[in-house]
Order: structure tokens, then sequence, then C-alpha cells
């Protein structure tokens, strides 16, 4: 399955397909690669961490999991504390 990955203000959305689901950027604890094509959202809710294989993300378009965490990380770094847009 692809995903689709965006930055909303104070959470992060993926996308597949017709499915939607946002993480709140507070929860977010670090992100780091863990192997060649894949990278691991640590949470402190009740979820633990989310894994992503590079590869199955079609936007960003990104070259490799090192790549991908870069950008993930400057979407944390972009917080903004208003809601998210609906």
């Amino acid at each position: 399955m692809n995903y689709q990955i965006t930055n909303d203000g104070g959470n992060i959305k993926f996308f597949a397909g017709s499915k939607e689901f946002s993480l709140e950027k507070s929860t977010i604890k670090g992100i780091t690669v863990i192997r060649d094509d894949i990278i691991k959202i640590s949470t402190g809710n009740c979820m633990g961490s989310i894994f992503i294989r590079q590869s199955h993300v079609t936007d960003p378009a990104t070259t490799d999991a090192t790549d991908l965490a870069i950008w993930l990380n400057g979407m944390m770094t972009e917080f903004e504390d208003t809601p998210p847009s609906r």
C-alpha cells in the first residue's frame, strides 16, 4: 500500500487510498531510521511506535529512509500551535 504524508500544523497526516490517519506532533518523541528502508516514529501515546517503509511513501518523494527521516524531522520544527484544518 502506498502512502502520502502531509504537514497539517500541529499534526502529521498519513493518507492511504481513501483512509486518513492524523498524528499529533506533540505525541511524537522521536523519528529515526531503524533499517535500510524503515522509519520509526516513537510516540508517547498508547500506540507506542509507528513504522513506515520509505519505498511505500509516494509523497513526499524521497530518495531513501534517511531523506524521509530528515523531511519528517523538518516538519516537527514547523510545529504550529493551531488546530488542524478539516
